[in-house]
């Protein structure tokens, strides 16, 4: 079973957060994943939802035959020929990579080196697939995901985004998103999240272990 790592992630329009307080900060976006209920489409519509996208996914999770993913808690899935990799922190806390998603050959092969499951030199370049299947990872799932994107109007709280996925497998993950302009508006962003995710009955990773 895939597994889903909860954070949140601050940054500016160039994917980055700005150390310079004096310098005006513009598109600022406040990202925060959960686990959602099955009848999260009946849920939105009070809040006047607008569905933005719709889409289905066949994704290829991929693991080595003895599990060496999975076990230091590493998902790796292609998705329309996209690779992309989530993990949590090391054990140790030393790690390069922060908690997060990578997307990409290079980024992905970094993380695999720094982990010692993928030799430095195997790139992951061309087909991806053949890539894969030459250093012993092997495809473990392959679920068909529904992929809806919803956009909620400003009222009392911050207009979002919310997005959210569900597998054949009953495996149910969303994330909420809100933009802002300015860095003093990320408390009512924060509220805007805890309160959508609390009234929806979105649950974080944390709450359910």
């Amino acid at each position: 079973m895939p597994q889903t790592t909860t954070e949140t992630v601050v940054r500016d329009a160039n994917g980055h957060a700005s150390a310079d307080e004096e310098e005006e900060e513009e598109d600022i976006s406040i990202q925060r994943d959960f686990f959602v209920p099955p009848d999260c489409d009946g849920r939105l519509k009070p809040f006047g939802a607008r569905l933005l996208a719709d889409q289905v996914f066949a994704d290829e999770f991929y693991d080595t035959p003895d599990y060496a993913l999975s076990l230091q808690g590493i998902t790796l899935r292609l998705r329309d020929g996209q690779l992309e990799l989530s993990h949590g922190a090391s054990a140790g806390g030393q790690d390069p990579h922060p908690l997060g998603v990578l997307r990409g050959p290079d980024d992905v092969a970094a993380f695999l080196h720094s982990r010692s499951l993928l030799r430095e030199d195997a790139p992951l370049h061309g087909d991806v697939r053949e890539a894969l299947k030459r250093e012993n990872f092997q495809v473990f799932a392959t679920p068909s995901i529904s992929r809806r994107v919803y956009g909620i109007p400003q009222g009392e709280l911050l207009p979002a985004k919310i997005s959210f996925e569900v597998s054949d497998l009953g495996h149910s993950v969303g994330e909420i998103e809100v933009s802002v302009d300015h860095r003093d508006e990320l408390p009512a962003a924060l509220k805007t999240i805890d309160v959508l995710s609390q009234r929806l009955g979105f649950k974080s990773v944390t709450e359910l272990k």
